[in-house]
């Protein structure tokens, strides 16, 4: 209800304004609350809580500083101390300067001094050694055995600790880890375009040393003119790297004199497809190194001189009564100097193992020892065993296999069929049942033989697809796929054999795999000698053609009988 009192009158007759002042209140109006409609409509509310916001409207940003880039440089100082008029450079100079220095009376002083002092301090070491550990507990020792079995006995995995990304903004493929050899935290990698795509100018060709120190940004950049496939570097010297081409020339780098390679191999006497391995070998000097190619030649050089190969050779069967003459593409190899000096063990496009001797068996140009037969397509990895190098690795189709040297017709291990194809793969140096492999779908494994055979103990899903993996000391394992990263890995102390950080070999395992080798090798010659062919067995008679039989490979047609007993061993349908 609205109170309203309206004073009507003209502006001309209001003649002086008015003027209020207070009064004394009057009331108008009283409605008295009806007490039906309080009660029907309303409650009291007895206490009664409101909230209110006082607080001052506040807006959250969130910023992120830029990313610090470090350089590290260093200087090498060989040799130095000695006075301006003598030479460093020159060893005369040095050696009548210190025969000078020998007859002042001065310096024999000083060595009798050092030496009594010296004397009198092993005389008291002699007398009490102060290094000596007393009072030591058998708890200490009972907590130490308690930590081993727990690092042991836990739960195997496998922990990524950083990514390595290739720097060029065109998605190249890391096809090769090299790893220094007296830095375990420094590697090279080869960044590889495959032949499937043609080369630009726009086309990164560099590959690059990273420190893991430093992920963030390459140590330094190697600059071939053709993209790597492969890097290595020298046993004896981490300064200098070889490198395999996709031109088939090799370039070697030395690091102390930048980038750019310092000696190449020209393109007509260079391979003629890619280089996909290069390995130093054994010589005097550690300047000699060996290449193989899918073009099926294997050379020899010196990187003193790289104008030609000082040894040519082919991988292929030249003389054979029995078997058809044929060459081999080879796309992986290993060298192992604790096995021979001479022989190397080829991975070949074709599915076979191969143990190729430098020096060929008397009163024949044959090369080849052996050939080993098993796998359906090509053999992307080969290695020996570290503890046991009569054994081998090989990856290739879907499946790992171990291979004996005597056995050359089917494996004596080999994992189940995985789901994608494997890519790659290398033993543990510190475990000797431990080996890692890559596979097409992206899936890092590692296999524990004594563990289980049947499948991986750890399964480790990194990017969409996987190329290479390698490790230098057991513990930290590098992983390289298609887009050019690098997944930096570290294992579990009970994989990778480390107790409180240090390597530890347990001699019972080392044993235990021996054995289990051992065991599958017996099983295998008693099945050869079961089910061999009689034609085989014939033709095994002849002592004209045994050294033929044991050596050289099968023809097209004893291949094909041979995978058709695989399949039906196996229990596949078919192979595509």
């Amino acid at each position: 209800m609205e109170i309203v009192y309206c004073y009507k009158k003209k502006i001309r007759e209001l003649g002086q304004p008015y003027e209020f002042e207070d009064s004394e209140p009057i009331i108008l109006v009283n409605i008295k609350p009806e007490e039906k409609i309080r009660t029907l409509n309303y409650k009291e509310r007895d206490p009664c809580h409101i909230g209110i916001q006082a607080a001052p409207e506040l807006s959250e940003h969130a910023v992120n500083t830029l990313t610090k880039n470090y350089s590290n440089s260093g200087m090498v100082h060989t040799e130095g101390g000695w006075p301006k008029d003598v030479n460093a450079l020159d060893v005369d100079a040095k050696k009548r300067h210190q025969k000078k220095i020998e007859k002042d009376d001065n310096y024999i002083r000083s060595t009798q001094t050092l030496s009594n002092e010296m004397m009198r301090n092993l005389s008291l070491n002699t007398a009490l050694n102060v290094y000596e550990h007393y009072f030591d507990s058998d708890e200490s020792e009972a907590a130490l055995d308690d930590q081993l079995i727990q690092a042991t006995t836990s739960k195997p995995t496998a922990t990524v600790l950083t990514i390595l990304k290739d720097p060029s903004e065109f998605k190249r493929t890391a096809n090769h880890i090299a790893w220094s050899m007296g830095d375990s935290k420094k590697l090279a990698v080869a960044y590889f375009v495959p032949q499937s795509q043609s080369l630009t100018e726009q086309i990164d060709k560099n590959s690059y040393i990273w420190d893991i120190r430093n992920p963030n940004t390459p140590e330094m950049a190697l600059s071939p003119t053709s993209p790597l496939s492969c890097l290595e570097f020298n046993p004896k010297d981490s300064t200098c790297l070889i490198g395999g081409a996709r031109n088939g020339c090799l370039y070697v780098f030395d690091t102390r004199r930048g980038s750019n390679p310092v000696e190449y191999t020209s393109s007509h006497a260079s391979h003629k497809d890619p280089v996909y391995s290069v390995k130093w070998i054994q010589s005097k000097q550690s300047t000699e190194c060996v290449s193989i190619s899918s073009d099926a030649q294997v050379l020899f050089w010196d990187v003193r001189n790289l104008t030609e190969p000082f040894e040519r050779n082919t991988l292929e069967i030249i003389q054979s009564k029995i078997y058809q003459p044929q060459k081999f593409g080879a796309l992986c190899m290993d060298y192992d100097t604790s096995y021979s000096t001479s022989k190397l063990l080829i991975g070949s496009d074709r599915g076979q193992g191969i143990i190729w001797n430098r020096k060929a068996r008397k009163g024949g140009k044959e090369k080849i020892e052996r050939v080993f037969l098993g796998h359906h397509s090509s053999i992307f990895a080969i290695q020996r065993c570290p503890f046991n190098p009569k054994y081998f690795l090989t990856i290739g189709d879907w499946s790992a296999r171990i291979y004996y040297d005597d056995i050359w017709k089917t494996p004596i291990m080999e994992t189940k069929y995985c789901d994608s194809y494997l890519t790659d793969g290398c033993w543990s140096p510190t475990r000797p049942g431990v080996f890692f492999t890559s596979a097409v779908d992206g899936t890092f494994s590692v296999w524990d033989v004594l563990h289980s055979q049947s499948k991986p103990v750890v399964n480790l899903h990194l990017t969409s697809s996987l190329q290479c993996v390698s490790t230098a000391n057991g513990r930290h394992i590098a992983v390289g796929d298609k887009d050019g990263g690098v997944s930096y890995i570290e294992l579990s102390d009970d994989l990778s054999g480390y107790f409180n950080g240090q390597p530890r070999t347990v001699i019972d395992e080392k044993n235990a795999i021996n054995d289990m080798f051992e065991r599958e090798t017996r099983r295998e010659k008693v099945l050869e000698q079961k089910v061999k062919p009689q034609e085989g067995s014939e033709s095994m008679m002849s002592a004209s053609s045994d050294s033929l039989v044991r050596y050289l490979s099968p023809s097209e047609q004893a291949l094909d009988s041979y995978f058709e007993e695989e399949v039906t061993r196996l229990g596949i349908s078919t192979i595509k």
